[in-house]
């Protein structure tokens, strides 16, 4: 008798859930896959290496880089450069060098003038306003290269030999 009301029950609780449409319910969609980075040429790839990202590197990452990121602004990765600094302006407008808080600042043309030490070199600002004219390409999907020995995959602790 208890197994046949238990099963009975089962019944029951099953026809509910179907009359409410508990059991018809559709699952949930999945999120939208994001967006793959735009590909970066050989060519913007290469600039970016040899012009850009030493200039960041030598003159910017010290103060916006991964430790510190004074004024809210970190300059070592894409994303970090679109999303600005604490004001929530951006550094860098693609394409679009007058409006790059960047460009404005290394350039000395604002009220905040970087670096500190003194303004870069006419080669490296042009650089970097070419960059930015470009539509400021980052290889490797706009991220950061890490700091340390970790940033020479040939010399992380998995690649070398047992000893």
């Amino acid at each position: 008798m208890r197994v046949t009301g238990w099963i009975t029950g089962g019944l029951a609780l099953g026809w509910c859930a179907m009359a409410t449409g508990a059991a018809a319910q559709k699952p949930a969609p999945k999120p939208a896959a994001k967006p793959a980075a735009a590909a970066v040429s050989p060519e913007a790839a290469e600039f970016f290496e040899k012009h850009v990202r030493p200039v960041l590197a030598e003159s910017c990452y010290t103060c916006h880089g991964a430790k510190i990121q004074q004024a809210g602004l970190r300059v070592d990765n894409l994303a970090s450069l679109l999303k600005g600094n604490d004001a929530a302006k951006p550094a860098v407008v693609p394409g679009d060098p007058e409006k790059s808080l960047l460009i404005q600042v290394l350039s000395h043309t604002g009220p905040v003038k970087m670096p500190p030490q003194g303004k870069l070199p006419a080669k490296s600002i042009e650089a970097l306003t070419t960059w930015v004219k470009m539509g400021a390409p980052w290889p490797g999907g706009g991220a950061s290269v890490p700091d340390g020995p970790a940033a020479d995959p040939k010399t992380h602790w998995a690649f070398q030999p047992v000893v």
